[in-house]
């Protein structure tokens, strides 16, 4: 049986230590998101942990990846690079277990097979499998974890439907609207929001930095645009990202609100 313990919580985020065949799988829960530390699980398959942090380095906007603090194998909590649980099974299957040494082909069929699954079930329904003893248990399981991650596949596609719905009424909304006003709207939206964020932060008794950030990250949660990570790895301005993406009015209506209920 995987047993399961609650290693350390820390005012913003859990972080689990679940057993899998010996090996210690870290998860960290953080702002309402499940991210899962890598280099356990490479490490467990028996995959080098440098390449694959390379590979996901390479490919952070793919995956999500993000930084987090996790438990290092001196006990204390430091940087790790984790991914969300819903992109685990998509980077699972990125690897072949036809072109992995022979030594850990069947570590790495394991580790496809019921790691998503493991920690599927130990956040959504509060415990993990038990190992399956034969090939009957093995498929049900299999069913399982295609059926989880049929559930996360739809969670997702019904958030990107919703926000090509909103998109689409917006863009009817502009259509309608007088040509001389939709010029203006679009030239003072990022004005206005830095308005905002200037009144926010005064009345707060915030940095705009820490306005700006958690504006962005509201736009992560409604609308899966990663602004901070997408302006780092191109260099722009936060700003500009948010503009190339038709988010400024959505952020100016997000900063609105928070400022209605300071």
């Amino acid at each position: 049986m995987y047993k399961e313990f609650i290693d350390k919580k820390e005012k913003d985020m859990n972080i689990i230590k679940i057993d899998f065949h010996g090996d210690d799988l870290i998860s960290v829960e953080k702002d309402g998101i499940i991210y899962i530390a890598m280099k356990p699980i490479c490490e467990g398959m028996g995959l080098n942990w440098s390449s694959q942090r390379i590979k996901l380095q390479k490919n952070k906007e793919k995956f999500n990846c993000a930084d987090i603090g996790a438990v290092a194998e001196d006990g204390k909590i430091r940087e790790s690079l984790c991914l969300p649980l819903e992109n685990l099974n998509g980077w699972l299957f990125s690897i072949n277990p036809e072109k992995v040494n022979s030594e850990i082909k069947d570590i790495v069929i394991t580790y496809q097979n019921e790691c998503f699954i493991v920690l599927h079930d130990y956040w959504h329904k509060g415990l993990a499998m038990k190992k399956p003893s034969n090939q009957a248990e093995l498929v049900a399981q299999q069913m399982r974890v295609m059926t989880a991650f049929a559930d996360e596949l739809v969670s997702i596609e019904k958030r990107v439907s919703d926000i090509e719905q909103k998109q689409l009424e917006e863009k009817q909304l502009l259509l309608e609207m007088p040509e001389a006003v939709v010029e203006a709207k679009e030239g003072t939206t990022r004005s206005l929001c830095r308005e905002l964020v200037n009144q926010i932060a005064r009345l707060t008794n915030q940095q705009q930095s820490a306005v700006w950030a958690w504006g962005y990250k509201r736009l992560y949660y409604d609308y899966g645009i990663n602004v901070s990570v997408q302006a780092k790895n191109s260099g722009k301005v936060a700003l500009d990202i948010v503009e190339e993406n038709d988010l400024l009015d959505d952020l100016y209506a997000i900063l609105e609100k928070r400022l209605n209920i300071v």
